[in-house]
């Protein structure tokens, strides 16, 4: 950082986020902008919004938007080591975004029973069939961030 710049309020915050389409991506590069260390998990396939939309120079404008300032990463959660390594992740996070439909994180093996340890981590799930944001520390403030959003 040059003598005269600002440092911007989330300088050294790492988030990692495993969400699509909307609401999560656009939290995601909020938080970029912000100053955060965003890494996006793709499948193998890549995040479906990536044919989405007009192209310029053969990416999509929709996906680039929503992701700019971001890092990716593809991994197969699917696969037991794509799920180690996004746990792994998960421990040196401070934030984990998703937006996957109740249960999919827990069939991954990826569920607050096996992030929720690590010191400090915040989990953000935006989910669809309540559109509420879980933001929590520990098991017992997760439970009741779940209990008032309902």
């Amino acid at each position: 950082m040059s003598a005269g710049a600002a440092r911007r309020p989330l300088e050294g915050v790492r988030i990692l986020d495993l969400s699509r389409v909307f609401a999560g991506p656009v939290a995601g590069r909020t938080l970029a902008d912000l100053g955060a260390d965003v890494v996006k998990v793709e499948p193998p396939d890549g995040d479906v919004t990536r044919t989405w939309g007009r192209k310029v120079a053969g990416q999509s404008t929709y996906f680039v938007q929503q992701n700019a300032g971001k890092r990716n990463i593809c991994v197969d959660l699917a696969h037991p080591d794509g799920a180690a390594l996004v746990a792994d992740l998960a421990a040196v996070a401070n934030v984990v975004i998703e937006n996957f439909r109740p249960g999919v994180m827990a069939r991954h093996g990826l569920d607050w029973e096996r992030m929720g340890p690590a010191p400090g981590l915040a989990s953000g799930a935006l989910v669809p069939e309540e559109a509420a944001i879980y933001l929590a520390h520990d098991r017992e403030e997760a439970r009741w961030f779940a209990a008032i959003s309902r």
